[in-house]
């Protein structure tokens, strides 16, 4: 009988070993190039309103963004989260995470952009989880 010793490999799993003094918690930080998962960027309140109208569903429908919202109240909150950002002179940037991504930063982040510690210039204005 033939024995393996060590750590196998394969396309969906790593192995590895850290070394920690004892009681210390297991935590790495992992510096990700966000724009990896641009999917695109607003700088106007206009292509804002584009963008949600887009984004859920609308975008070859003749409504306005007061019909959106009279459809998905909830969807104000983060509007006007994202107009602020835009009034203060910032550009929004349109992430996306996936599970089905084809790299593994995307699907790493898929449902743990609530994790992200984001520089003090880059502030989080809406998570979809």
């Amino acid at each position: 009988m033939k024995k393996r010793i060590g750590f196998v490999s394969n396309s969906s799993s790593s192995s590895f070993v850290v070394a920690s003094e004892k009681g210390v918690p297991l935590k790495a930080t992992i510096e990700v190039d966000l724009s990896e998962l641009k999917t695109g960027t607003v700088k106007t309140i206009e292509q804002l309103d584009s963008y949600m109208l887009e984004r859920n569903g609308y975008r070859y429908e003749d409504k306005s963004i007061e019909e959106l919202f009279e459809e998905e109240p909830y969807l104000i909150i983060d509007y006007n989260n994202m107009v602020k950002s835009i009034l203060d002179g910032k550009v929004l940037t349109m992430l996306e995470a996936s599970s089905e991504d084809c790299d593994s930063i995307g699907q790493y982040l898929y449902g743990r952009t609530n994790e992200l510690m984001l520089p003090d210039n880059i502030k989080m204005v809406v998570d979809d989880e």
